[in-house]
């Protein structure tokens, strides 16, 4: 049971992650301008619109969700995802790109958990041989 519940946290992950997808440009747009404003002056949590304040929330629990990915048989994709979110994105269409990366990414977890059951690090490892 304990194995499916953390898998259907990656399902409702992948769902926000589509979500941040639809709303990417809008979302660069408010991060840029609390970039601004808080180099004049720091901003407490409290200013932040209420979309902003959901999307953070849900981010840091996306990431310490991606960080018990690592303890998971699945390392190298938790691994991957964590590598993809500390690039600089500063440019929209590198957030785009992570966007899409990451579903991807998440849509493949679910699935080799479900379905493919392909060993991930026996893979990464064979091709160093």
């Amino acid at each position: 049971m304990a194995p499916q519940l953390f898998y259907l946290f990656a399902v409702i992950f992948l769902i926000h992650e589509f979500f941040v997808l639809s709303m990417e440009k809008d979302l660069f747009i408010e991060l840029e301008i609390i970039r601004k404003k808080s180099k004049k002056e720091k901003l407490k949590f409290s200013e932040y619109s209420d979309e902003m304040k959901t999307y953070l929330i849900i981010n840091i629990a996306y990431i310490l969700y991606t960080f018990s990915g690592l303890l998971t048989s699945q390392y190298p994709l938790f691994l991957l995802i964590i590598l993809i979110s500390v690039i600089p994105k500063r440019l929209l269409i590198l957030k785009y790109i992570d966007s899409f990366l990451s579903i991807a990414i998440l849509m493949f977890i679910v699935l080799n958990n479900f379905h493919f059951h392909i060993d991930i690090e026996t893979l990464i490892l064979s091709q160093f041989k």
